[in-house]
């Protein structure tokens, strides 16, 4: 998918669609907090829904290719917002370039422990971007979450054993990350990772590829209020 837009034209859109995103029903459903976005000819078309209704908008584009994907709303009118550019150029890349076929470092964690210290870190996330920095030491990994603005941290240490991904730090979406903890299923949850840019799979220990959770690390300037 590729499509440049008029980045007023973009806001206007994606506050249009708001009203419906903001719903409690995302509490139950996640995926909801999502936009879809997909380009057909010279258009861009936005579309937001909390199940019972929807909103859809549509921004004239230039220098399409017809595709769709989905992505967090929020996160979205956060960064579009910090722009100044007139237009705003977006694309996504082939699901190919995405996934890694082959990992370096992998980890085996304690499935319901890492959710109930997920669960206790989004208490005092960033409420736009959900962060959780994950620290990779030697045979530990240190998970935290901080606002600054509303001065909250917190963190936990979790014992994982010697591993190779010592010295890694990750930042992940919170609530992302705790959808494919519950739905995984299992014991243990097997994380796999080559660095902090690219893609990770976590996966059920023993599950032998049936079912494959994919999750893109967040990629936010050291600045920024995580």
């Amino acid at each position: 998918m590729k499509a440049t837009v008029v980045r007023k034209d973009l806001l206007v859109a994606l506050n249009r669609i708001s009203p419906v995103i903001g719903k409690q029903v995302k509490k139950v459903l996640p995926c909801l907090r999502n936009v879809r976005l997909q380009v057909i000819d010279d258009q861009l078309e936005i579309v937001g829904t909390d199940i019972r209704n929807a909103v859809i908008c549509n921004v004239d584009a230039s220098d399409t290719d017809t595709g769709v994907c989905t992505t967090r709303h929020s996160l979205l009118m956060a960064l579009i917002k910090s722009l100044t550019a007139e237009t705003v150029k977006l694309s996504t890349p082939g699901y190919k370039q995405v996934i890694p076929t082959k990992f370096k470092h992998e980890i085996t964690l304690d499935r319901s422990n890492l959710i109930n210290i997920t669960a206790s870190l989004l208490v005092l996330a960033n409420r736009i971007t959900h962060t959780l920095i994950f620290g990779i030491g030697k045979d530990i990994m240190v998970v935290s979450a901080t606002n600054l603005d509303a001065g909250n941290s917190g963190a936990y240490t979790i014992e994982t054993g010697e591993n190779s991904g010592s010295g890694s730090k990750f930042r992940f979406d919170g609530v992302l990350l705790r959808q494919v903890l519950r739905l995984s299923g299992g014991e243990n949850i097997t994380w796999r990772f080559n660095d902090n840019i690219s893609a990770s799979t976590f996966q059920k220990e023993g599950d032998n590829g049936k079912n494959l959770y994919l999750l893109m690390p967040l990629r936010l300037d050291h600045n920024v209020n995580a």
